[in-house]
């Protein structure tokens, strides 16, 4: 439903509360056993495995992976284990750094405040 479409009589009429009274103090406990408490789902944490299979999983990451096959099936183990390197240090630090943004936002959703109007 588009609440902030809505107009404010109708949105009062579908919550059933007047708005120049506001919710008695029974109402606002019942209603906040049968709605839950108003507040955005905590997001998931990936797993630090999760996160670098992801790394591994993107496009140019996997064409690099294709050409160390192809050096291993040359000869050219040197090349196959450079390649190698690069992938594992790419794909620890993506890792890394997406761990800590997902933290970050975790946090910041955690201690956000938000600013109510109480009628009494």
């Amino acid at each position: 439903m588009l609440w902030h479409a809505l107009d404010v009589a109708d949105v009062a009429a579908r919550l059933e509360v007047d708005p120049g009274l506001g919710l008695t103090a029974d109402g606002a406990p019942e209603r906040l056993r049968r709605h839950c408490p108003n507040r955005m789902p905590e997001p998931t944490q990936p797993s630090l495995a999760r996160l670098v299979v992801d790394q591994l999983a993107k496009r140019p990451t996997v064409l690099l992976g294709a050409g160390m096959v192809v050096s291993v099936m040359t000869g050219g183990l040197l090349e196959a284990g450079l390649i190698a390197l690069v992938l594992g240090a790419n794909a620890a630090v993506g890792a890394a750094t997406e761990r800590t943004g997902h933290r970050a936002i975790a946090a910041l959703s955690r201690s956000a405040a938000t600013p109510v109007r109480v009628r009494l």
